[in-house]
């Protein structure tokens, strides 16, 4: 037993022998060769020989992505405006031939704004439409108080004619 007690207490002795304090700067030190060593490998396993290269790399790839996102961002852009201006131009296009229509029927001139606010929506023809609501509204027929329930193609009213000029010229036709 006495003999244990002398080993085990040689056994202490060295590895107190071979026990090392160290400083923290020590420690840091070592720490930053291990990082440098592990980003080093890092690097290199990822094509790169040193970190400005995989930075720059990186910093190439941002650029590229935002130009490419500012570039589909203006395609959006562009899509939304030139929707919008061929809603505009369909609105104006179906407004004009309302006039031109609502002209054609003997429409007073001067309530074409509110024949156009108040036409109700439907499936059926503008010109359809159009002769139910003055039938409908003879406050908005010149005075000579016609029946819109019989076609009129005879009659056609020079502003109505002017209208439709006007439409098809910015339209393209």
């Amino acid at each position: 037993m006495a003999e244990e007690k002398e080993e085990v207490q040689v056994e202490e002795e060295e590895v107190q022998q071979e026990e090392r304090t160290f400083k923290q700067s020590e420690i840091d030190a070592m720490m930053s060769r291990r990082d440098s060593k592990v980003t080093k490998a890092n690097l290199k396993e990822l094509g790169f020989e040193s970190l400005e290269e995989a930075t720059a790399f990186i910093k190439a790839g941002r650029e590229k992505q935002a130009a490419e996102m500012t570039e589909a961002e203006k395609q959006k852009a562009e899509n939304e405006i030139l929707t919008g201006k061929l809603t505009e131009t369909e609105t104006r296009a179906i407004r004009a031939e309302t006039r031109g229509a609502a002209l054609e029927l003997g429409a007073r001139t001067d309530r074409l704004d509110d024949i156009l606010k108040l036409l109700p929506e439907g499936d059926e023809p503008i010109k359809d439409r159009l002769k139910t609501f003055l039938n409908e509204r003879p406050e908005y027929i010149k005075k000579s108080g016609k029946n819109f329930s019989e076609e009129s193609k005879d009659q056609k009213i020079p502003e109505a004619d002017a209208v439709k000029e006007r439409l098809r010229k910015s339209m393209g036709l």
